[in-house]
């Protein structure tokens, strides 16, 4: 009954021979029957049935459906493409694939309007063996299942699952409006799977289309494509304290029109995607003096698609230099924002936490006011003397003010600073323009991080595995979704 058809016209004969249940063997319908319970019941990670089946899968469709996670379009073996479910209970995600029709290379996404290219994705194994070895980073990884849904002159369609890969995009859909966004899904302690904050995450997802001029949905929808991606791609989470899921949402227009307007069709996608953090070890910093990555009155606190393309360049030629990224300042040059890719952090000597206020410059990170929350605790622990949310000048940095700082943000979780390096001014120049650079050097004497830093990256991880979920200040932060 497993056979695989290798044309329309033994597929179609197949179904010919099976019109309804009446005409199938007992004993055929037994053994689909028994093979798809061992996928309902969770005995079995997968099985596929060829296309003479449907009559059963058919009959049992309700049950099907009430029993799984979701109907969805899959990536089978052999580039076959088929109606998949997802069965899912609280260790492991179960899939069965039935196959429907030998579509080549596209697949068109039932009443969407739009196409996918799947991609050849990487086995799980391989990415859990890199996680292992701590060679996890944050390079673009090829997972089976992506969530898409679009809006056609204000009316969504309803979110799908589908192969993941690339989606058909107009090329007139050229006046930038795009936003995305980033969360992490994690394994936690106690062996279940968590989104982080995924409410906040959701509510600046849904502010930025606002800014950009596209449709939302509710929050608790975008935090069911959230689950949903994860569950059906969560052979590939680490364990704990291994890595991740970036599970990441985008929004973009995508249909023919000119003039500069709002377009009249947008896709809502959501990948995922296995990661680690953006940068290994203490990170070398340069204050960037030339390019400012935001303006007040514009969309520097905004994620919108083209939010870090200003700061590659910078990002480029300091990477070339031996840095690993760099500081922005703002349009003057005389305060520190962040560097284009994570927020920014630093401990004075008088033992104070400090990092630039929100003033329409910086991204809101959903990290970063992770750890603004966590100050009160680690204040009365001891940890640190104090918190401010203020200006940070750059003359604080050349009178060694400062004795760690560090990254932070969903790519870059905390990320030590091991060094800043700026243009300290001669005598009387003070543009800059002919100082010499000086590397100011942050303490990394605590496993590579510095002394606060290294507790506040504890007690995130502390929270991200799900263990100070139930009470406190940071209940409810971890959404569990198995």
């Amino acid at each position: 009954m497993d056979e695989r058809w290798d044309g329309k016209e033994k597929r179609g004969q197949s179904r010919r021979n099976y019109e309804d249940l009446g005409a199938m063997p007992a004993e055929v319908v037994k053994g689909i029957n028994d093979r798809l319970e061992r996928v309902l019941s969770g005995n079995s990670r997968r099985e596929v049935f060829s296309a003479s089946a449907e009559p059963v899968l058919a009959a049992r469709a309700y049950e099907i459906k009430s029993r799984c996670a979701a109907a969805t379009l899959h990536h089978g073996p052999d580039d076959v493409y088929g109606r998949a479910f997802t069965h899912r209970d609280a260790k492991d995600v179960h899939q069965f694939h039935f196959e429907d029709a030998l579509l080549g290379d596209r697949i068109q996404v039932q009443s969407l309007g739009f196409e996918v290219t799947p991609e050849t994705y990487v086995s799980a194994e391989s990415i859990r063996e890199k996680a292992r070895s701590g060679n996890l980073g944050f390079e673009p990884v090829a997972t089976p299942i992506m969530a898409v849904d679009n809006c056609v002159n204000g009316v969504w369609h309803g979110a799908q699952m589908v192969p993941s890969g690339t989606v058909e995009y107009h090329p007139m859909a050229r006046y930038g409006q795009g936003i995305f966004g980033g969360n992490r899904a994690l394994r936690l302690a106690d062996g279940g799977i968590g989104l982080f904050r995924p409410d906040m995450h959701a509510a600046r997802f849904w502010r930025d289309s606002k800014r950009t001029m596209m449709p939302r949905k509710s929050d608790e929808e975008l935090i069911e494509m959230f689950a949903e991606t994860t569950l059906a791609n969560a052979e590939y989470l680490p364990d704990p304290g291994q890595g991740s899921i970036y599970v990441a949402p985008e929004l973009f227009a995508y249909r023919r029109d000119l003039g500069v307007k709002p377009n009249s069709g947008y896709i809502l996608a959501c990948y995922a995607n296995p990661a680690g953090s953006i940068f290994k070890g203490p990170a070398r910093i340069l204050v960037e003096r030339g390019f400012h990555r935001s303006v007040k009155g514009g969309v520097g606190d905004v994620k919108v698609s083209g939010n870090y393309v200003g700061g590659m360049p910078a990002m480029e030629r300091a990477k070339a230099a031996g840095f690993h990224n760099v500081l922005c300042l703002g349009s003057d040059n005389k305060f520190f924002t962040e560097t284009p890719v994570s927020s920014f952090f630093a401990v004075t000597r008088e033992g104070i936490l400090v990092t630039p206020r929100l003033d329409g410059l910086i991204l809101p990170s959903v990290t970063r006011d992770s750890i603004i929350h966590m100050a009160e605790e680690l204040q009365q622990d001891g940890v640190i003397d104090g918190f401010e949310e203020r200006v940070i000048r750059p003359f604080e940095l050349r009178f060694e003010r400062f004795c760690e700082a560090f990254l932070c943000g969903t790519g870059a979780t905390v990320t030590p600073i091991a060094s800043i390096t700026d243009r300290v001014p001669r005598h009387g120049d003070v543009t800059l323009k002919y100082g010499e650079e000086k590397t100011f050097e942050m303490d990394t004497s605590q496993n590579g991080m510095g002394w606060v830093t290294a507790r506040i990256d504890a007690l995130m991880k502390e929270i991200q595995a799900g263990e100070r979920n139930e009470k406190g200040p940071y209940a409810g932060w971890i959404r569990k979704i198995a």
